[in-house]
């Protein structure tokens, strides 16, 4: 529970650093929220592999991080990475970046420009309830696929499951209208 508890202040901290970051770097240097993130993800290695590098010396500190691996030495790491990674895994991950990076864009985009109460609670809504709903698609139509148990697969689809997911959309939604009305 504590390493849950670090690394969930740890990427609050760091994406809160990010988006007042941001602004205040337009702002002092004239380099736009686009320009911005093309750095922060061009310096991306520059940031990870020396972090990795520091961290593959320190024992305790990666057992914090990976604490079901063995620490492995920093050129055995790169080395299995590289060895392991197939085209269709690169190409993946180059997706998986641009997916990333394009997800960044929007929500820069929207909370710079934006109410970022409104932006918050409608971010928040459309997660709520595109995760369960679509949660409840492939449980129901691809059960295999995600390796789904019949307990789970009753658990999911059971009334109070549902009831307690549609309740709290319910409360969300009540806090939108709310929030809209009161503006």
């Amino acid at each position: 529970m504590l390493r849950v508890c670090i690394a969930f202040f740890g990427v609050t901290l760091s994406t809160s650093a990010y988006l007042a970051l941001t602004p205040y770097l337009e702002r002092t240097t004239g380099v736009s929220m686009f320009g911005f993130s093309t750095c922060d993800n061009m310096l991306l290695p520059f940031t990870i592999i020396p972090f990795i590098y520091i961290m593959s010396f320190f024992r305790p500190c990666w057992q914090l991080i990976e604490p079901y691996h063995t620490p492995l030495p920093f050129m055995s790491l790169l080395k299995q990475t590289w060895m392991g990674t197939t085209w269709e895994a690169g190409l993946a991950l180059v997706v998986f970046r641009g997916l990333l990076l394009g997800r960044e864009f929007l929500y820069f985009y929207l909370v710079t420009n934006f109410n970022l109460s409104v932006v918050f609670f409608l971010m928040t809504l459309l997660r709520v309830i595109m995760m369960w709903l679509c949660s409840l698609f492939v449980c129901y139509f691809f059960p295999n696929f995600i390796a789904l148990s019949p307990a789970e697969r009753e658990r999911t689809f059971s009334i109070l499951n549902i009831v307690v997911k549609i309740i709290g959309s319910s409360f969300i939604v009540g806090s939108l209208v709310s929030l809209h009305r009161h503006r």
